[in-house]
């Protein structure tokens, strides 16, 4: 069995990753979200949110592998920290890097495995998001590309989960203004849940129907945590969020935005979604971030409890 090489820069990926104290966390519906998309994506029965510390790589999210952690010695993520991109291996049984590993020979007898790199915004590549199978296999070119779009969730999520824990230690009097925004997070990432259902009964065969969905997740994503993000940055250091910015704004280009964030949901319950007037435009005075989070709230409520 081959070890992984340690990087050069160990130390400071280290620190990269420590400064996010996720190490030993409980879990979380934002990173278990995205390791069931990635598992219906590439079709595989265990998809894991991988961290790799001094000594060992923990697990931040588990699907189908009854294990918190293991040794980094064992770890396939340690290898593919190492590399720019994807980094497969189709049989493990064939390739002597892996013939004899534990995880290859014992539970979970591992034959394929797949992972993309965690990189932070100042390039260190602290774990993976990675699949695995029992059977070998290969990925096809668009499982990949999603692999790695997921992976970059991943740490729009970290980042976005350091800055809740900042502002909570910033603003210790305010735990209610930090718990409605860690909702207006929350919310709409359950659209990826339903994303994750619709990719399960997807023929795989249908492959427009497939890349749409991952489109969907896609935009979710990257919406709702632009929202989020947007609020905690507007928080000041005290207690209190910054005055009311008003400025113009075209509603129907709101109630669409929202429309698209929630698309999963709505078609996931055969619920009809419609902007009324949506060819015309309806301008108000409002403040955006506000504006949005007020809707997005309304109509998350509206889908929950709508059968």
């Amino acid at each position: 069995m081959d070890v992984a090489l340690i990087p050069d820069d160990e130390k400071l990926r280290l620190e990269s990753l420590y400064q996010y104290g996720i190490l030993d966390t409980e879990t979380e519906e934002m990173f278990d979200d995205l390791t069931q998309a990635a598992s219906a994506i590439c079709s595989t029965p265990i998809s894991l949110v991988s961290l790799i510390g001094e000594e060992r790589q923990w697990f931040k999210s588990n699907l189908g592998l009854p294990l918190k952690e293991t040794s980094r010695e064992v770890s396939f993520c340690s290898h593919a920290i190492l590399e720019s991109g994807v980094f497969t291996v189709r049989d493990a049984l064939e390739d002597p890097r892996f013939s004899d590993n534990p995880l290859v020979v014992g539970d979970p007898l591992m034959r394929f495995y797949a992972g993309a790199p965690i990189v932070t915004a100042d390039g260190f590549a602290i774990g993976t998001l990675g699949v695995i199978d029992r059977e070998p296999r290969e990925l096809r070119p668009d499982q990949e590309e999603a692999l790695k779009h997921l992976a970059k969730q991943i740490v729009r999520n970290l980042n976005l989960r350091l800055k809740l824990q900042k502002a909570r230690n910033q603003n210790d009097g305010n735990n209610l203004l930090i718990s409605v925004i860690s909702h207006d997070l929350r919310a709409p990432l359950c659209s990826m849940v339903s994303i994750h259902d619709m990719l399960q009964h997807e023929s795989l065969s249908n492959s427009r129907r497939r890349d749409e969905l991952i489109k969907t997740l896609e935009e979710t994503t990257q919406k709702a945590l632009a929202h989020a993000d947007e609020l905690i940055e507007r928080m000041q250091l005290g207690s209190e969020l910054e005055p009311f910015a008003s400025q113009e704004v075209d509603l129907v280009d709101v109630l669409k935005d929202i429309e698209t964030l929630f698309k999963a949901n709505y078609e996931g319950k055969t619920i009809s979604y419609k902007t009324v007037h949506s060819n015309k435009s309806f301008r108000v005075i409002a403040d955006t971030s506000y504006l949005y989070s007020i809707l997005r709230n309304l109509i998350s409520n509206a889908l929950k409890f709508t059968n």
